[in-house]
């Protein structure tokens, strides 16, 4: 099985992580590992595994992948395969050598423990020419000490930056690799489409040796309701006998399958529209003219020129997302409010229910109480009434 793998530190930001889950979607990507990941998103969504400090996040796309378990620590995050384990590391900029020196003990030590290759992708904020740079700093030293020591290859290729900010560029994310596991990793390359961070997208794939096996049970199958019923109407003038019948159902299915057949989801952001993937497009166009600018070395007026095109166009998407966002949350919160009891998921109100379904949910919810229960009851309501406010009272002015 070959695993394809996007790398991306988002620097906390909401629209660099909602680019980079429209980016997985589009090149199939089946697993995602990102450094600095925006909190807010990754703490109340559980698909992303993270570490205690919220400071590495993966997301497994694909959940037919062969992930078997999953483990962090401060700074580091690791899926573990049948026979190798993924880790994603991030270290800050701001902290000591020394202290830079214990994280990277730290994780060598964890993946000793762990008895399987690897594979260490990240942001380790270290320089060296070992991964292309243009120099090499005392983090870049140790980490070079740390590779040679366990013997680890390094895939990062050609010198197209990871990290760009105005005129200042640099390669500070890696991919390492250890034992047979090295031979396996091919088509690391840094793409520099929009992505709303400073940082670069980093792909690669994985060949993993984990076989596919047939499978005899019944596929599980993941639809919206939702989407079923109305895909459904649309093809119903379509069915004159039973053959019309199944082949309306099975294409509705496919229309409305939460998941793909491969496993990887097929839901996008409920903003996203056409007028985004065009402001995304012409955003890319800009960037890449800028790139050429700079690599032709024109004169600087030019190269400002196109800058400010750049940016116009960046700004124009955050514009364009955040009014998506913010239209799609008042569209479901109107939706809400038509819709108090959830029909358009096709649950079933209370209204709809039988008298004899009515009085047995009564039941379950307020249970009879006997006598001694009552006598409690009284006696807590009795102790607690002066506490509780009337309804009389009001707020009054004071003078």
């Amino acid at each position: 099985m070959l695993l394809q793998i996007l790398q991306i530190n988002t620097d906390r930001r909401r629209n660099a992580h909602y680019l980079m889950q429209r980016m997985a979607e589009e090149l199939n990507v089946d697993v995602v590992v990102i450094q600095e990941p925006n909190r807010a998103i990754v703490r109340k969504d559980s698909k992303f595994n993270t570490d205690p400090g919220e400071d590495t996040a993966i997301w497994c796309r694909n959940r037919r992948c062969g992930v078997v378990g999953h483990k962090s620590e401060h700074g580091f995050t690791c899926i573990a395969f049948d026979t190798w384990n993924l880790y994603n590391c991030y270290v800050s900029p701001n902290i000591v050598l020394g202290n830079f020196k214990e994280y990277i003990d730290r994780l060598a030590q964890h993946i000793r423990n762990g008895r399987k290759d690897v594979v260490v992708s990240g942001d380790l904020n270290a320089k060296s020419t070992m991964w292309n740079s243009d120099s090499t700093d005392r983090r870049g030293e140790y980490v070079e000490e740390w590779i040679s020591e366990v013997n680890m290859t390094v895939h990062n290729t050609g010198r197209v930056p990871t990290f760009s900010r105005a005129e200042q560029s640099s390669i500070i994310d890696i991919t390492l690799s250890t034992g047979e596991l090295s031979t396996r990793i091919s088509d690391w390359h840094v793409s520099q489409v929009e992505r709303g961070s400073l940082h670069n997208y980093v792909l690669y794939r994985v060949e993993t040796e984990r076989k596919a096996t047939k499978i005899v049970r019944h596929q599980e199958i993941y639809v919206d309701a939702r989407a079923f019923r109305d895909a459904f109407e649309l093809l119903s003038h379509n069915i004159v006998g039973m053959t019309e019948l199944i082949a309306s159902t099975k294409c509705a299915q496919k229309m409305s399958q939460r998941f793909g057949e491969d496993g990887t989801s097929r839901q996008q952001p409920a903003w996203w529209s056409e007028a985004i993937q065009d402001l995304r497009t012409a955003c890319n166009r800009c960037r890449r003219e800028l790139t050429r600018a700079r690599r032709a070395r024109l004169e600087p007026v030019d190269i400002a020129a196109k800058e400010a095109v750049y940016k116009e166009a960046r700004r124009s998407l955050r514009k364009q997302i955040s009014k998506a966002q913010k239209e799609g949350w008042k569209e479901l919160c109107d939706r809400l409010e038509d819709d108090p009891w959830g029909q358009l998921k096709g649950y079933q109100t209370p209204y709809d229910l039988d008298q004899s379904r009515k009085l047995t949910l009564l039941r379950d919810l307020f249970p009879e109480m006997d006598t001694e229960q009552q006598e409690a009851h009284e006696v807590v309501h009795g102790a607690a009434s002066p506490l509780l406010p009337r309804k009389s009272w009001k707020w009054q002015k004071v003078d």
